[in-house]
């Protein structure tokens, strides 16, 4: 959904995507994007994973225990592919361990959320395939037939 410009040049986008839908979860990926008057848009990401039968959020910690902010952060710069010699590669080692996260056919993404407008351009979104995550998974999480059917 896109509102258009307003005389000031202003504008908002919004777009919601299924990423994941399976018998017992629904992820969810939401993008704004909204123009500020200046050279970058102010952009926001927000991810959720639900409960399909009571549409209550499903914690990472559910289907992943092991998986803690800090460890987000390393698997996150593990996966993006900013240059070593970038001003993006030192904002993303420095940058807070907040992201948006959703799940999708390919594996968990993640998008920092954490980023100052001025550098939001950096935060790009990466994707840890499921079975890099297997060996932590909650193997007696009702959820896990959905990400590691047999």
């Amino acid at each position: 959904m896109d509102l258009p410009e307003n005389s000031g040049g202003e504008g908002y986008g919004l777009s919601t995507d299924v990423t994941l839908l399976t018998p017992r979860l629904l992820s969810l990926r939401e993008d704004i994007n909204s123009y500020c008057g200046g050279a970058h848009p102010d952009t926001a990401t927000t991810g959720l994973i639900l409960d399909r039968a009571s549409g209550r959020p499903v914690p990472l910690s559910a289907l992943w225990p092991s998986l803690t902010a800090a460890r987000l952060k390393a698997l996150y710069l593990g996966a993006a592919t900013s240059d070593p010699a970038s001003e993006c590669d030192d904002v993303l080692r420095e940058m807070q361990d907040r992201f948006a996260v959703s799940l999708g056919s390919g594996g968990l993404s993640l998008t920092p959320t954490s980023l100052p407008h001025v550098v939001s351009a950096c935060a790009e979104s990466v994707v840890i395939p499921l079975g890099q995550l297997r060996r932590g998974a909650n193997t007696a999480s009702r959820y896990f037939a959905d990400l590691y059917p047999r």
